[in-house]
């Protein structure tokens, strides 16, 4: 099954490891803008430079690292 997801932003929380890092890939490789937020010890931006990805450190339970990390991201026009 083909997907195109040109053009589109994927955020993957956990995405440094496991099924995270399993749909973060697939996501980068069907063409979308994809960053990984994880934890520190989980080293997302190495992690994304291996697949043509972004990473950032991020502790989901926590609304403002949350907060702080979807401010970084480039703005992406609405559908």
């Amino acid at each position: 099954m083909h997907f195109d997801f040109s053009g589109k932003l994927a955020v993957v929380t956990g995405g440094a490891n496991g099924i995270g890092l399993a749909i973060a890939k697939r996501l980068a490789g069907a063409g979308a803008g994809t960053y990984i937020l994880d934890l520190e010890r989980e080293r997302p931006a190495e992690v994304a430079a291996g697949f043509n990805a972004q990473g950032i450190v991020a502790d989901c339970s926590n609304r403002a690292q949350i907060e702080r990390a979807f401010d970084s991201l480039p703005a992406v026009p609405m559908c």
